[in-house]
């Protein structure tokens, strides 16, 4: 990471954040639960609220097989997330595990990337990060479970 980037994350655990409207994330978040109805996998899900330890992904995911992994939800505005610092640190730190962050733009494609780009969203705008998938409407929900939950 150049001094630059640096710099912006370390600016981010001083700065206080702004948060997008809850409502567009929750509406991510019931997008991807009805989601789960539509495909045959027996896929459990926790959305985790958590302030006492900042910076844990929005959800948790246990598969058929028992094999967790999370997600981190992000509406994409003017193609920049919002990540704060706490978060960048947790998927950094845990960039060995099933981690991704999920992220929907106003065109309404659904992009998934690597937890271990959350520095490099964090810093550069979501055009200059390759994700793993792009989603298009109609979203092909089967092979995003299997991208993020594994296969069944």
């Amino acid at each position: 990471m150049n001094s630059n980037g640096l710099e912006k994350v370390l600016n981010q655990l001083t700065s206080p954040q702004k948060k997008d409207p809850p409502n567009l994330e929750a509406r991510l978040w019931s997008l991807l639960k009805q989601s789960l109805e539509k495909v045959n996998r027996k896929i459990e899900t926790t959305r985790i609220e958590n302030w006492s330890v900042p910076g844990v992904p929005d959800v948790l995911c246990c598969n058929e097989h028992g094999d967790f992994s999370f997600l981190e939800l992000k509406i994409v505005k003017k193609n920049r997330t919002k990540i704060s610092a706490h978060q960048v640190s947790w998927l950094a730190r845990h960039s060995h595990a099933r981690c991704f962050i999920v992220t929907r733009s106003s065109n309404m494609d659904i992009d998934v990337y690597s937890g271990s780009s959350a520095v490099d969203l964090c810093v550069a705008n979501t055009s200059a990060v390759e994700s793993l998938a792009t989603f298009e409407k109609p979203y092909d929900w089967q092979t995003f479970w299997s991208l993020t939950c594994g296969k069944a």
